[in-house]
């Protein structure tokens, strides 16, 4: 199962959690798919090597497209 076939499946609820964890970094299970500095300063425009692993710098389409955890 891909990350979109995941997201896909999930309910209303877990949907609305799910995008919650992904924009509320004051939550203490915040999991975005961007790090702190690409959500916050846009920094993996200009400054790869300080988010390299990170989820949107690498690609939100190549994600989805990958097996889910």
């Amino acid at each position: 199962m891909t990350n979109f076939e995941k997201i896909k499946a999930m309910t209303v609820g877990k949907m609305t959690d799910w995008i919650e964890k992904q924009n509320n970094q004051d939550l203490d299970d915040w999991e975005s798919l961007g790090c702190y500095h690409c959500v916050n300063y846009g920094t993996h425009h200009y400054n790869p090597r300080e988010c390299g692993d990170c989820e949107w710098f690498s690609g939100i389409r190549s994600w989805l497209e990958r097996e889910a955890e």
